[in-house]
């Protein structure tokens, strides 16, 4: 703390040259089409198809962003929208066309509380359909021939239950493991039905041992039916699947032994068996097909897939055929035909059972994004480049610094024309800046810009993390963790070049020309040794290695350290976080060339961001994320200038931006930044040498009902130095007073000669509304009832019920009938209050004394690669689980910080899991892909 304070005196006296914004630039994100991968299609009886996907552009025609349907060649019949189908498990295996042509599927309703909602071809909840019996996690649903429902779920003490419920939802009956077996703590995990209504029941021990036995209608025993048995020793987990003729059982096999399909027929016996090698990861999340022919499709979660013949025969000249290669997307069709999109592709084929292509038949599924821009990249002629990425990584300074590759790049001349344009909606790209500029596509082909600003396309081809050396073109390579080798541009590999060390975690190219190889130990602690090579790959003796530890920043997540060339050595760059997972110090070590480290270089930053850029005199400069508190105000120092000793220049001002992302300096007096959303240009001032100038900067946003004077704080020693205050405001005695409404607020300062020293926008926001209504009434209403709703900036309010009808004020509400009725509330603007559209929930307000406190919990990224983060929202979490497929537990690492977890996940297979988060008074289950 007193370090902060020190640095808060320092930045009120020391007196700068200033950056101001130039609000006359301005640019505006990127609209680009990306292809929709995620797709989950469900077919109805009728033909008609449920594609649940991101896309909003389907064969180039806009629609509304959410679900469609779909006829079976591929034409769009109605957007459904995804609103009916928030927080829905979306596993193939978990839904059930019912006889009517309706879909039964878990939905979220409250905190680890899944009900089950019936909906329509048109995505319309059927109202009739009332599922109360509320489960902390559904992991089944299968409709039985008398349309009854059997439901698997998780209890709350984390076993299986099985529950029958009729087909409006309504309660008959638990199934009893132990009616059915003597085995100990058996479960029953699957039942299938026929056509001559006999039931078939999957149960499994504690030892895996699997049975399967028949009953009637009423779930009794059949008696006159041989149990069909399998060894726990044989396969891990077993799976019972309906067919026209029988049943399948499906097996994942132990180490060493090899996955089965068996097929039995409605009297018990084994028609025929099917063995095969290990396909996926994903054992148990798979999708059975059954065709006219008989045949059988397995496709599992990855798209991998297995096709058996009607005979029992695999079908292997399936896996001959290019298009199931690099699979994304695939459905199988009872007429032999299926649905196929390749990887980053976003187009659906039609592929029929010879394995043709239908010619006539194209789905191009797209959705359109939304791109910011991220990192600015100076060019020759004070051209620049631009990278984007479809997604808002938030006020995250230093995020920038490990975020994916760019989806988009761009290259705009000097008074920012368009140059060139890279994009195609499937490529990753990778952005060098040299004396040249490369822009690196993924199919490894690079792109040079000269200063002319022409483009020539190179014939070499080049991986994502090559290291280029245009200057005396070479490129470098790590190869197998244990060697570095160098191409010549053009001519191919340099034989005469290698770097041979063991365990290369990264290497960089010094100004001089030479290789700085970083190396790492295998012990407890991890230990980083830095060397240095000659530019022709031999050691350079004069260099004393440099060893370090981990101990700094062991802690931080694996948030790597960064080695940087300057002008007259190098800086090693570390970095540790603190309890929110913010970056909370940072450390720079300066060596020199022959690595001597260089004294009394600072040493320590409160919220350091990434450095990105040097100056020939040995300044720096980064973005950061430096919180320090003002008068009971936060204010943000989003921008940082260090000297060549590594200190602090508090004398360097930047104004009128929260943020900055990456950045570069045009020239001295021109800065351009990426802010949270646009590309930022900011102007300096220039001063005399003898003068200095400072002003505190007012809050970019004020809500005008509590804007208050405020006094404009400058010190200088210009004279006559003039305020003028214009728009939404007025100055009087060195004070800005704002009006009473919203508006911009300009404030100019200059001098004598008309010098502009700082400006500043402020923007006066009007105040929204507030929702008035009486939720009480629910708790006692005993049949319909005016639900009033009115407005605090006295507009009237307009409410549209379930996107129908319109009423002014109020609407007749029965809490015993229309608990699944949406209201949207409307209402207008005024001089004082801003426009408000929200949507409720009649059931969120209508009191249930088995509802659990509606509580949302986020966790992302989802897939997930090696870290989940799960943020609190003040939830109490008392306890973990990980269960995978198979209901075992999963070993997982978990870090608390004050508002999140961060779940380590790195040592587990891909695959799908449940992660159960428990409470004093609620469990929260999530489904989680391990990617």
């Amino acid at each position: 703390m007193k370090k902060i304070l020190l640095l808060l005196l320092i930045a009120f006296n020391g007196f700068s040259q200033v950056f101001y914004l130039d609000t006359t630039f301005s640019t505006k994100p990127l609209i680009k089409p990306f292809p929709a991968q995620d797709l989950l299609l469900s077919q109805f009886p009728d033909g008609t198809m449920y594609l649940k996907s991101n896309a909003n552009v389907f064969n180039g025609q806009t629609t509304e962003t959410g679900n469609v349907l779909l006829n079976t060649e591929g034409k769009l019949i109605r957007t459904v929208g995804d609103e009916p189908l928030t927080d829905f498990d979306s596993r193939f295996e978990n839904y059930a066309v019912t006889p009517d042509n309706k879909l039964l599927i878990p939905q979220l309703v409250a905190a680890s509380s899944y009900a089950i909602i019936k909906i329509s071809p048109q995505g319309i909840i059927d109202s009739s359909f009332k599922f109360n019996s509320f489960k902390v996690y559904i992991l089944k649903i299968i409709l039985l021939k008398n349309e009854n429902i059997v439901v698997l779920f998780l209890k709350e003490d984390r076993t299986l239950g099985c529950e029958v419920f009729d087909k409006t939802g309504k309660f008959i009956k638990v199934l009893d493991p132990a009616k059915y077996t003597s085995a100990t703590n058996a479960q029953l995990t699957d039942v299938v039905s026929n056509e001559q209504n006999e039931y078939f029941l999957l149960l499994i021990d504690n030892k895996k041992n699997a049975e399967i036995i028949k009953t009637n209608t009423d779930f009794e025993i059949d008696k006159n039916f041989a149990t069909i048995k399998f060894n726990g020793v044989e396969a891990y987990t077993h799976r019972l699947e309906k067919i026209t003729d029988g049943f399948l059982v499906y097996q994942s096999s132990n180490e060493g032994t090899k996955h089965k399909v068996e097929k039995f027929d409605s009297k018990g016996s084994r028609i025929w068996t099917v063995s095969f090698d290990r396909l996926s990861i994903h054992e148990t999340a798979l999708s059975f097909f059954e065709q006219t022919n008989g045949s059988i499709d397995l496709i599992y979660f990855d798209n991998k897939h297995l096709k058996i013949k009607a005979n029992g025969v695999i079908d292997t000249t399936f896996y001959d055929r290019q298009l199931h290669k690099n699979t994304a997307f695939l459905h199988a069709f009872k007429d032999g035909t299926y649905w196929v999109a390749q990887n980053k592709s976003g187009i659906i084929e039609k592929m029929s059972a010879d394995g043709s292509i239908d010619k006539n038949f194209k789905l191009v599924v797209e959705a359109q994004k939304q791109m910011w821009p991220n990192q600015i990249q100076k060019l020759p002629n004070n051209t620049y480049l631009l990278d984007f990425y479809n997604y808002n990584y938030g006020n995250s300074p230093y995020s920038i610094r490990y975020a994916p590759y760019p989806n988009a790049v761009q290259v705009y001349d000097n008074k920012h024309k368009l140059l060139y344009d890279f994009f195609d909606g499937k490529t990753i790209w990778n952005t060098y800046k040299t004396k040249s500029t490369l822009v690196v596509r993924g199919d490894g082909k690079f792109h040079v810009i000269d200063g002319a600003n022409k483009m020539t396309v190179s014939k070499d081809t080049l991986q994502a993390n090559d290291v280029i050396d245009w200057q005396n073109n070479f490129v470098y390579r790590k190869i197998k963790m244990d060697s570095i080798i160098r191409f010549k541009i053009g001519q191919g590999l340099d034989k005469d070049f290698v770097i041979a060390k063991g365990n290369i975690s990264n290497f960089i190219l010094m100004n001089d020309g030479r290789i700085m190889v970083e190396t790492w130990n295998n012990g407890a602690q991890r230990f980083f040794y830095l060397d240095m090579y000659t530019a022709n790959g031999k050691p350079d003796d004069s260099f004393k290695t440099i060893i370090t530890d981990d101990s700094f920043s062991r802690f931080s997540g694996e948030v790597p350290r960064t080695v940087e060339s300057i002008n007259d050595g190098f800086i090693i760059n570390q970095i540790t976080i603190g309890e929110t997972a913010n970056i909370v110090k940072q450390r720079f070590l300066k060596y020199d060339n022959n690595g001597n480290p260089v004294e009394n270089y600072q040493s320590n930053l409160y919220r350091g961001g990434y450095f990105k850029q040097y100056q020939p005199d040995g300044t720096i400069f980064m973005n950061t994320a430096n919180y320090i508190h003002e008068s009971d105000r936060e204010t943000v120092y989003n921008f940082l200038k260090l000297n060549s000793s590594g200190k602090i220049d508090t004398t360097f001002t930047l104004l009128g931006t929260d943020t900055v992302y990456g950045f570069t300096f045009f020239d001295d007096n021109t800065l351009y930044a990426v802010g949270q959303e646009t590309l930022q240009k900011f102007i300096r001032q220039p001063l005399k040498q003898d003068e200095h100038f400072y002003y505190k900067p007012l809050p970019e946003k004020i809500a005008w009902d509590i804007a208050i004077p405020t006094k404009i704080v400058i010190n200088s020693n210009i004279k006559d130095i003039k305020l003028a205050v214009s728009g939404s405001g007025q100055l009087q005695d060195g004070y800005v007073y704002f009006d009473k409404n919203a508006g911009l607020v300009r404030i100019t300062v200059s001098d004598n000669t008309n010098r502009i020293l700082a400006k500043q926008v402020i923007e006066l926001t009007r105040i929204y509304p507030v929702l008035i209504y009486d939720e009480t009434q629910f708790a006692t209403a005993q049949g319909p009832f005016e639900f009033k709703v009115q407005s605090s900036s006295g507009m009237p309010v307009k409410i549209i019920v379930d996107g129908g009808a319109e009423h002014i004020g109020s609407v007749i509400v029965d809490p015993q009938k229309d608990r699944r009725i949406k209201l949207k509330l409307i209402t207008e603007s005024n001089e004082k209050y801003e426009a408000l559209e929200r949507e409720i929930v009649l059931e969120a307000l209508i009191p249930l004394a088995t509802e659990t406190q509606k509580q949302r919990i986020k966790y992302y990224p989802n897939p997930v690669s090696n870290k989940l983060i799960i943020e609190k929202n003040n939830a109490v979490i008392e306890a973990f689980r990980l269960l995978g497929i198979d209901g075992k537990d999963k070993p997982f690492e978990i870090t608390e910080y004050a508002d999140k977890f961060e779940a380590s996940m790195k040592g587990l297979p891909q695959g799908i899991y449940i992660l159960i988060l428990s409470s004093k008074e609620q469990h929260f289950a999530y489904k989680i892909i391990k990617e």
